[in-house]
Parts: structure tokens; sequence; C-alpha cells
């Protein structure tokens, strides 16, 4: 199982409109597993994107960014990239006027042949949880 781990200083007093960028190679196939360690001290001043060409795949919503103090993030990811296509743009700033900041950027890639059944399988529980909510509900209501 390929996983990929890059450990990124960004300096102090590195603007976002000055971020530095960071080019990550990974292999063929399925992101399906995402961390971003932020160590403790950086005090959410160091913040982190991360883009495939010029969209933003990480986290989710283009306003946003990652950031924190000694918080792990992970999460699960379905995010194929195909044939040589494999590059990725860490983006970093950090707010800090004083110290640089480390941060840890993760990802779990495996070839979407073996992601299927699991994501299958996921989403059959997911659905047979549900019904089971529902039948309760239905079976005992106002419990």
């Amino acid at each position: 199982m390929p996983f990929f781990s890059f450990s990124i200083t960004t300096p102090a007093n590195t603007a976002k409109k000055d971020a530095q960028k960071t080019q990550i190679d990974l292999c063929p196939g399925v992101i399906h597993l995402v961390r971003i360690r932020i160590p403790p001290g950086s005090a959410g001043l160091l913040h982190c994107v991360v883009n495939h060409h010029l969209h933003q795949i990480a986290p989710s919503n283009a306003d946003e960014d990652f950031h924190g103090d000694n918080d792990p993030i992970e999460y699960r990811e379905w995010y194929e990239l195909e044939g040589q296509d494999t590059q990725l743009l860490v983006v970093t700033w950090n707010e800090d006027d004083t110290y640089d900041h480390e941060i840890l950027v993760q990802f779990g890639v495996l070839p979407a042949e073996v992601l299927l059944p699991y994501a299958v399988a996921t989403a059959q529980q997911s659905i047979v949880d549900d019904l089971k909510g529902i039948w309760k509900e239905i079976l005992t209501p106002g419990e």
C-alpha cells in the first residue's frame, strides 16, 4: 500500500500572497486517506491547502485552509490520480513573525480496483444502518 509523507517547513513572515509552493509526487491511483499534522506551537498561524493543478482538493471548500495548533486532521477521500498526472501542490503560508513552522502532509494511495469493493460495502452498510434506525423508530415510536 503506497503511503506518502511530506514534511514541509514554512519560514516566518510568509504572507498568503507570497505563499510557499511545494510540489509533491504521488503515484497513480485513488487518494483514499489524507492526514495533515500541525505540530504544537503554530498557534493557528501556519496555513495549508493542497491543489491538483489549479483546483484546490484539500480542504474541499476553496475559501478555507487547514490551520490549528497540535491538531491532527485525518479523513477518508476518493480522489483519483490517473496516468502520469500525479503531482500535487502543497501551498503553505506562515503568519508568525518569529518562528518557522513545520507541517506534515500524508496521503494513502491505492488502485481503484482495490478500493471499489470497500466503497460498495461501506455504502451498503450505511444503507442497512439507516434502515435499522427507521425500523426501530417505526416499531418503538417516542422512546
